[in-house]
């Protein structure tokens, strides 16, 4: 049977709570998949955790279904269930019992999850769409696989690192707790795509069958980013965002959290006393500002050795990278995919140093690309911070083009969007 020639493609699970600004996670990536699936003559529908005020979805232009139309406070929450129940009490109590048996804990999450499922039922008789594509492997699109399946809909879950590692209180991997989860909605799905090698570890653990998993990295906009790559003024980029031009400039990109290790920059910059005055350090994200102020207020840190950013178009978050000498990634968490931030600074061309957390060392090949580091090595993340600071003019070419090369074979958008949208196709059709 030839391609539908307009599928609809309803987009659930759990996409993270955030839509840009600021950029970043999930929901970057479901917003550029969308922007290609339309450029394919797709329609697509984006279920949103609740709405944002200055929303810019990066010209997806998508449907977009919200749960709730401003932040919900704790008492929406609980109208939010209520409501759903009474709407079909039969369905919630199925939905609410199925997460139960595979809950390592009594827990609340499976009430909202149920509230929700009810609340997807009444989009999916109104969207009628051909298709579900689920986002994380939690409890969200448990739900949504057996939505979907009371409609008769293929579902594809997109996973990232959650099935190999699940962050527990004491910060130890939890992620075997949660096996009755794993098995019974990777099993039960149509397709499972994982985001990295990395990422695939878990489905590969609990899978029958394996051929029903594909590896598709999450995308970037390359064609926004290798427009920077080789960018020779510096100065003048240096210039916009108020940067010093004759320093050697460090960006890291990502919420300032902290399993994204930026207290362990610090910690490691200051090791390197005889290069401090040499160097900038550039942070762009958002996070809680005032623990990160404090941490950098007792390691004594040269505040005026940091500039923090938040909030920059795509463009701008390019033009930043090619100001730039050095991207640093020192996530700490195994839970790290491969990061969105990391990729974009390699279609700029940045030499990298970062912690080989997670799936980093799948794009980063020591020496070749970017040098890594052990996770908590202050010492090692300083030395390769160094090792970029000393690469000759040559070197940083041939670094540059390394990364560009990379980036634009393996994470350009339209190649990894593309590759999904033909595995929703081939599902569509097997299912007519």
């Amino acid at each position: 049977m030839e391609n539908p020639t307009n599928p609809i493609i309803f987009v659930t699970g759990d996409n993270g709570y955030s839509l840009p600004p600021p950029y970043g996670g999930i929901m970057k990536r479901c917003l550029m998949h969308a922007k290609h699936w339309r450029s394919r003559s797709a329609e697509v529908y984006l279920h949103v955790y609740h709405r944002h005020e200055q929303e810019d979805d990066l010209g997806a232009k998508v449907n977009y279904i919200y749960d709730f139309f401003t932040k919900p406070s704790r008492l929406d929450k609980v109208f939010f269930v209520g409501k759903n129940f009474l709407r079909n009490p039969w369905l919630f109590l199925k939905l609410l019992w199925v997460q139960i048996k595979v809950s390592p804990k009594l827990q609340l999450l499976p009430l909202f999850c149920a509230g929700r499922g009810v609340f997807l039922e009444k989009q999916l008789k109104l969207v009628r769409p051909d298709i579900i594509i689920t986002e994380t492997a939690g409890y969200q699109s448990l739900v949504s696989l057996i939505i979907a399946r009371r409609n008769k809909l293929p579902v594809i879950l997109i996973n990232s690192a959650e099935v190999v590692y699940k962050l527990g209180k004491g910060g130890e991997n939890i992620a075997d707790r949660y096996h009755k989860l794993w098995r019974k909605l990777l099993n039960e799905v149509d397709l499972v795509i994982s985001s990295s090698e990395h990422c695939s570890q878990g489905p590969k653990k609990y899978l029958r069958d394996t051929s029903r998993l594909k590896i598709v990295y999450s995308g970037v906009d390359f064609a926004v980013f290798n427009h920077y790559c080789s960018v020779s003024d510096k100065k003048m980029l240096r210039n916009k965002f108020s940067l010093p031009k004759d320093k050697f400039i460090i960006t890291a990109v990502g919420a300032l959290r902290v399993r994204k290790g930026h207290d362990q920059l610090f910690e490691a910059l200051l090791q390197l006393p005889d290069y401090l005055d040499k160097i900038h350090l550039v942070l762009c994200g958002t996070g809680n500002m005032e623990e990160i102020e404090q941490k950098i207020a007792e390691l004594k840190f040269p505040r005026n050795k940091i500039n923090f950013l938040h909030g920059l178009s795509e463009d701008d978050l390019a033009q930043l990278y090619a100001a730039s000498d050095c991207f640093c990634f020192p996530s700490v968490t195994p839970r790290e995919c491969m990061g969105l931030a990391l990729k974009e600074a390699m279609s700029v061309g940045l030499p990298v140093a970062a912690y080989n957390a997670g799936g980093i060392g799948e794009a980063i090949t020591e020496g070749i690309n970017g040098f890594l580091a052990p996770i908590d090595d202050r010492k090692a993340l300083a030395s390769a911070i160094l090792s970029v600071f000393n690469l000759s003019a040559e070197e940083k070419d041939k670094m540059r083009l390394a990364n560009n090369e990379k980036a634009g074979r393996l994470f350009d958008i339209k190649k990894t969007a593309e590759q999904i949208y033909q595995e929703a196709l081939q599902l569509i059709n097997n299912k007519n």
